[in-house]
């Protein structure tokens, strides 16, 4: 999971500009806080097309003390998946309607890139404005998971945190659903 969005202030209810002049200090504090100091995180969840356009849906991720249920049938699977390459089938039913939040007909829409090497451009993202939850020991099983097969395993090759710096604007508008 990764922190890639702030508190967004909207000045025109078609645009939405999170770089604003006042919100310079807050960048900062994101861009030098550690995974753990800011547990607000966000999912992501890829779509591919069959033309080969991709599309990601963000969803805003708030740590608490209770486990959501909803992560249950993937939270089961990690023990099984700590290492790159490897996959199982999971122990039971996942309900992907489940993982978004109770409202999510509010968001922010923009161009980007994925968030992952290459990077690749052209993403059509779609942030929910509301939040998911996650229990602290499902997000705990999360951060035990490596990027590298296990024989290179090290404590510098954990997922999290695995947030990339805050990108340029690039001329984007970030749109905000009516």
């Amino acid at each position: 999971m990764c922190v890639l969005l702030k508190k967004i202030k909207v000045r025109d209810k078609s645009k939405i500009n999170p770089f604003l002049e006042e919100e310079k200090k807050n960048d900062e504090k994101i861009r030098k806080a550690s995974f753990c100091d800011f547990p607000l995180g966000e999912a992501h969840f890829v779509h591919r097309s069959s033309d080969n356009r991709t599309a990601v849906v963000g969803v805003l991720v708030q740590m608490v003390s209770k486990d959501n249920q909803a992560f249950k049938p993937i939270v089961d699977t990690l023990p099984y998946v700590l290492y790159k390459d490897k996959s199982r089938r999971l122990r039971s039913s996942l309900n992907l309607n489940q993982l978004l939040p109770e409202s999510p007909e509010s968001y922010y829409v923009y161009t980007g890139s994925l968030t992952t090497p290459m990077c690749a451009e052209d993403v059509a993202w779609f942030v929910l404005q509301s939040q998911q939850t996650i229990g602290q020991n499902q997000l705990d099983s999360f951060l035990k998971v490596y990027s590298v097969e296990k024989a290179d395993r090290s404590s510098d090759c954990l997922l999290a945190p695995n947030n990339r710096p805050l990108q340029n604007q690039n001329g984007r508008v970030i749109h905000a659903s009516p």
